[in-house]
């Protein structure tokens, strides 16, 4: 038997196109200066101007062999997902998979969510859990506008061992953690008619595929040489060295079955975004680029002294613990970009969900003036706008 592990997984070898999707976030009302905040009353709601995204990064995965064709052909079809949960455990890949526009992934990554971002590209589209299904450990997800890509077709082969198989994911080792970077990995399964007990329930079915743990790889798509859907990554094996993968025997029937009624929302006070390391790309300095990783990254854990401690000056002194934590409290900011700004301060870009509100994810820009001390001011760039 296998032990559900908090984490998720990974893979080894890669390759791929990336794409990518978001789920919700909201703003707050609150400190006009503060990032996420709408103009204070009586200034213009002038829409967003948002600072050029980085471009993805290159692909990872392997350049020839059985599984090369597969991964440029059914890469447009997977996705990066990002959540806020109770567990700090959100976030993964998402496949698309049947006729009425549903994306797949793992329950480990969105159980208990409040919100959902499914990254495509440079869009950002908001996503409900459509459908948890406890035996097969999925979630079915319902992005709020119908995705591009190619969709994945169920295979008709059970998983043995010794088969050769590739996964196709989102990894967050990359530049952009959060934004991910497409990955191929091919594996071999070592054993199977295992099950696996999780939080979520017990799943029969399981197998073990060889590969490297990462949590971005949680719900990949796992499949043959034909690139047909043959298993769904869950999460890592107990010793972290392997990855427990569902087989078709108990995958088929939740995806082809109909989809009933959304889980019911447990209680959660402290809903949080994936625990991974909060980035600043873009064209700032370095240094002044490492100063808002802390600031975010601070605001993302919901360390509201430690944020505090990247302020300086009268700004620090202003903004108390507790307004922080009426702000930012079930918040979580990603694909943060910085450039220079004719003010001499720096532009930042960010998109943002949030745990309660509507909308679930909002982009936001901000002007940030800022120096080796720390940050003096933060000064939005008109009304947030809904992600999309």
């Amino acid at each position: 038997m296998i032990a559900l592990v908090t984490g998720i997984f990974v893979l080894a070898i890669v390759a791929g196109v990336a794409v990518a999707f978001v789920i919700r976030a909201a703003g707050g009302a609150g400190l006009a200066a503060l990032p996420g905040s709408p103009p204070s009353p009586g200034s213009p709601a002038a829409p967003v101007q948002s600072v050029s995204p980085e471009p993805l990064e290159t692909p990872e995965g392997p350049s020839d062999g059985p599984f090369a064709e597969v991964a440029h052909r059914a890469a447009s079809g997977t996705h990066r997902i990002l959540a806020t949960t109770c567990t700090g455990t959100g976030v993964g890949t998402a496949f698309q998979f049947g006729s009425e526009g549903l994306l797949v992934t793992s329950a480990r990554a969105v159980s208990g969510a409040r919100s959902i971002a499914v990254l495509s590209g440079d869009r950002i589209v908001p996503a409900d859990v459509a459908k948890i299904d406890t035996v097969s450990g999925l979630a079915l997800l319902r992005p709020d506008v119908a995705m591009v890509g190619q969709g994945f077709e169920l295979g008709t082969q059970q998983l043995a061992v010794g088969d050769q198989v590739a996964l196709l994911g989102w990894t967050t080792e990359s530049q952009q953690p959060a934004r991910g970077r497409a990955r191929i990995g091919v594996g071999t399964i070592t054993e199977a008619g295992l099950t696996l007990e999780s939080p979520d329930g017990r799943h029969p079915g399981i197998r073990r595929m060889t590969g490297e743990f990462d949590p971005g790889l949680a719900g990949s798509p796992v499949v043959g040489e034909d690139g047909r859907l043959l298993g769904v990554v869950l999460q890592a094996a107990d010793d972290q060295d392997d990855l427990v993968v569902a087989g078709l025997d108990t995958v088929a029937d939740p995806l082809l079955g109909p989809t009933g009624m959304p889980p019911a929302m447990e209680p959660c006070l402290n809903a949080t975004g994936p625990r991974i390391v909060t980035t600043v790309g873009g064209a700032a300095p370095a240094a002044l680029r490492t100063q808002l990783g802390q600031w975010f990254g601070a605001l993302n854990a919901g360390d509201w002294d430690r944020a505090r401690g990247t302020l300086t000056g009268g700004l620090r002194e202003d903004w108390t613990r507790e307004e922080l934590d009426v702000e930012h409290r079930g918040t979580y900011a990603f694909n943060i970009v910085s450039a220079p700004s004719d003010s001499g301060a720096v532009t930042v870009s960010w998109a943002r969900l949030q745990a309660e509100g509507d909308p679930a994810c909002e982009r936001l820009v901000a002007d940030v003036a800022l120096d080796e001390s720390g940050i003096r001011s933060i000064s939005p760039r008109g009304a947030p706008v809904p992600c999309g």
